[in-house]
């Protein structure tokens, strides 16, 4: 354990903390007042010093204790931090410290051999100390002895010690008298070393003849300082008598020194500073008054257990201020607000916040299901206003019906027209709001259906017209025969199936309900005819028969469009010969077919000699081409000079060239003669275009 904290120790097991120093304390306790004054959670340097009292010795702190501990930093540092929080507290500073004046003269021998007594005896001179109950006052033990090691003393290193070769009985080493105040504790310590290693010295201290703290056993280690200390109290003693004596009594070993044998007064200075808090608990007391216009708030300030505050201020949280401590405020629009209170005094403040809301909706508005219905249909109100707490409803429906008070009526309007609907909700407070919405009662709507001719022949047209209240969203007619149609109208329509149909039209209204109409209608056969595909021939040759392929029952009329009336007629040229056939109900059907001429040829108007192998020759392309038993083609440039010619009714045609070279790009003049199974021959003349 250190100097320092040996006395501590002592000290405290002692008792001795107390308000009064003993003896002559040498320094007082400055720069730390007797209050210092603070804010709520904050924190102060507490900054004392240590001042010697005039001319006095010089001292060394042991120890600093501040009490309680309460909130401190350290409680053994001259300079803690207090970390204050909302109450006030009184911190108490005790010094203990010891004067730098030794009270033993010329204990660290630097004075020789003077100023304390011995049973020992003494010797100087290199190698003297050989013999036992010898001492010498040297700067090295291996002076005075070969076999003692060498080491410097505990002071400097270089200065004097003494050293003792131990006496087989435990004789005084070392005493001396000294004064002392009465009534005060005194710091007493010496420092010893081994020698030699064998059987170390157990030196003891004694103060007028008792024993004084623990025996000092010195290690085996030679040349290591050890320190013996304790702190003695004087009580009523004026003057004392310090002695040491060593108990080893072994002859063999038992050699060490000594060395700064100090005796120095210990003293305790006290003071204390209160720190006064001052504690700000600012408290907001608030009471709302709603109203129809304006809200009104009382707010009133307090502070909870806190120190009266001396300055207020008020901040509403929509834009106003005050100082006063109590406040009547009006609040022009409805809302949430924060108020906030700030109390202050000695320069400290602390604030507070609270939530106030002076909302109390007061609006009115419905929806209707529809705006729009037709006479004797309902109309569901549901409200959709905005009050606080319990409401009260008015209903008035325009229709001079009874007024209605619940949150969201039901209502059947029986007339035709426009309805202006009142709306009226009252609160609690009370406030009341009004509004009002328009509703229309359409009348029923009428429909009907007309046709022109109600009994039709297969594929006949018939116009189908309606007549309808008008606001129609849609209007569909379904004819009877899977066809349906979206159309206002009017609308032409045929059956293609003989048979009975029902025609229904049907108006469709966004508010009213829909409405329907019917015609019933006959659709009649009409006969059968088909004088078949169309057909060719070539000229010259005989002529092609026409005739209706499918058969027809009861009495029927044929009319051709070469004038024949029988079912039967023939086609002498090409042409469009057609076959109109009526039945006993009057209806007719008709049917035609062309006949086309075969026996021609077909010739291009341009091709292109690029090698790509389409469309390289020129050559006529011709229905029955294996009919042809003459043929002769010749090509003429502008200047009317043949450029090609051929018999050949199989080849390839004109390639574009004229004596090995291609011929450039324009219009070029054919002939062709050709004659087409034996009948007189064809002759045709044109242009073609040369393409490269």
């Amino acid at each position: 354990m250190s100097h320092t904290l040996k006395a501590l120790s002592l000290l405290v097991f002692m008792g001795w903390l107390n308000t009064t120093a003993y003896g002559q304390c040498a320094l007082t306790i400055g720069n730390l007042p007797d209050t210092i004054n603070t804010c709520k959670n904050t924190t102060v340097n507490l900054s004392p010093t240590l001042i010697p009292i005039g001319s006095s010795t010089a001292f060394v702190n042991i120890d600093t204790v501040w009490t309680p501990a309460f909130n401190l930093s350290s409680t053994s540092a001259l300079n803690p931090t207090a970390t204050l929080g909302t109450a006030s507290i009184k911190y108490k500073l005790s010094i203990t410290s010891i004067t730098q004046q030794n009270g033993v003269a010329n204990g660290d021998f630097s004075q020789g051999n003077v100023d304390f007594t011995s049973d020992y005896r003494d010797t100087t001179g290199p190698g003297s100390l050989w013999p036992e109950s010898y001492y010498a006052i040297t700067t090295n033990p291996f002076l005075v002895h070969p076999n003692f090691a060498s080491f410097g003393d505990h002071t400097s290193g270089t200065g004097n010690m003494m050293v003792i070769n131990g006496a087989g009985a435990p004789v005084n080493i070392w005493c001396q008298t000294i004064v002392v105040l009465p009534n005060t504790q005194y710091d007493f310590s010496a420092w010893g070393a081994s020698c030699t290693p064998t059987n170390t010295a157990q030196v003891q201290f004694e103060i007028n003849g008792a024993l004084i703290g623990t025996t000092l056993s010195l290690p085996s280690t030679t040349g290591q300082w050890t320190e013996f200390h304790t702190v003695w109290y004087s009580g009523a003693n004026t003057s004392i008598t310090i002695c040491i004596h060593d108990q080893q009594t072994a002859l063999s070993g038992n050699d060490f020194a000594l060395d700064d044998i100090s005796f120095r007064e210990i003293c305790t200075v006290t003071d204390s500073v209160y720190i006064h808090v001052t504690n700000m608990e600012p408290a907001i007391n608030a009471n709302i008054k709603l109203g129809c216009m304006q809200d009104t708030v009382d707010v009133t300030a307090g502070n909870n257990a806190g120190d009266q505050p001396n300055q207020y201020k008020w901040d509403f949280g929509d834009g106003t201020y005050s100082t006063q401590a109590n406040n009547e405020h009006i609040y022009a629009q409805q809302g949430q607000y924060t108020l906030k209170l700030v109390t202050s005094n000695a320069g400290c403040g602390d604030s507070i916040t609270k939530k106030i809301d002076t909302r109390h909706p007061m609006s009115v508005g419905f929806t209707v299901d529809k705006d729009t219905i037709c006479a004797t249909q309902s109309i569901t109100f549901t409200n959709t206003d905005a009050t606080t707490g319990p409401a009260t409803y008015y209903w008035n429906f325009g229709d001079s019906s009874a007024v209605d008070v619940t949150g969201s009526p039901v209502h059947q309007y029986n007339k035709p027209g426009t309805y202006l609907v009142t709306h009226v909700v009252s609160d609690q407070i009370p406030c009341r709001d009004t509004i009002t919405k328009t509703v229309l009662v359409q009348p029923l709507p009428q429909i009907k259906l007309t046709v022109n001719d109600s009994v039709l022949c297969q594929g006949t047209t018939s116009l189908f017209s309606g007549a309808y209240t008008s606001g129609t969203t849609f209007v569909n007619w379904d004819f009877g025969d899977g066809d349906q149609i979206v159309n206002p109208g009017p609308i032409n329509h045929a059956y293609y199936m003989a048979g009975k149909y029902v025609v229904t039209l049907t108006a469709n209204y966004k508010q009213c309900p829909a409405i329907t109409d019917t015609k019933n209608i006959t659709v009649l056969n009409v006969p059968n005819v088909n004088i078949g595909p169309d057909t060719t021939m070539c000229p010259y040759s005989d002529p092609v028969p026409l005739v209706n392929t499918v058969a027809n029952s009861g009495n029927v009329q044929y009319l051709w469009s070469t004038g024949d009336t029988t079912s039967y007629t023939q086609a002498t040229q090409p042409g469009i010969y057609w076959l109109q056939i009526s039945n006993a109900s009057g209806c007719f059907a008709a049917d035609s077919a062309q006949v086309f001429q075969s026996c021609y040829m077909d010739i291009p108007n341009a091709f292109t000699p690029n090698g790509d192998g389409a469309n390289d020759y020129f050559f006529p392309r011709q229905l029955l081409a294996k009919q042809v038993t003459k043929f002769h083609m010749e090509i003429f440039n502008r200047w009317g000079e043949v450029i090609f010619q051929t018999n050949n009714i199989s080849g390839r045609g004109w390639d574009g060239m004229f004596n090995g070279k291609a011929e450039p790009e324009g219009v070029y003049i054919y002939s062709i003669d050709a004659q087409i199974n034996g009948y007189p021959e064809e002759k045709i003349k044109g242009n073609v275009t040369l393409l490269r």
